[in-house]
């Protein structure tokens, strides 16, 4: 008989809510720093995703402006570079740049030095 009491006492103390409520508040502590660092990790990291799709969006946007309007405003481009080209070997205003071509010219040096050059390749060819 003193042996159903003692059992019956031991369940009534460790089933006791009290006691329960202790083990998982120790429980708790132990295991919520891992998941609030899992939780940092996972903001620093949807950021960083975030930042990324921005930077897509962005780019995506330039990029389809690009293919419509890019080919006209590159003729354009071209149209005034060659302008600029005739306006410069016509009016000959730039030193140092042939009218043929609009090239640098260059120094007897740097001719002779090229003379040489094609001269050595021709050799060896």
């Amino acid at each position: 008989k003193a042996s159903v009491i003692i059992t019956g006492i031991a369940q009534h103390i460790y089933n006791e809510p009290s006691r329960g409520l202790y083990f998982c508040k120790k429980h708790m502590a132990g295991v919520t720093p891992r998941i609030l660092a899992v939780k940092k990790d996972t903001e620093q990291q949807l950021e960083i995703v975030q930042s990324s799709l921005d930077d897509i969006e962005a780019n995506n946007i330039l990029v389809d402006s690009l293919v419509r309007l890019g080919p006209q405003k590159f003729d354009g481009m071209n149209t005034t570079l060659e302008r600029l080209i005739r306006l410069m070997r016509s009016n000959n205003t730039s030193p140092g740049v042939s009218q043929e071509w609009g090239e640098p010219v260059q120094t007897p040096q740097q001719q002779q030095r090229s003379r040489d050059r094609a001269l050595v390749r021709a050799t060896f060819k």
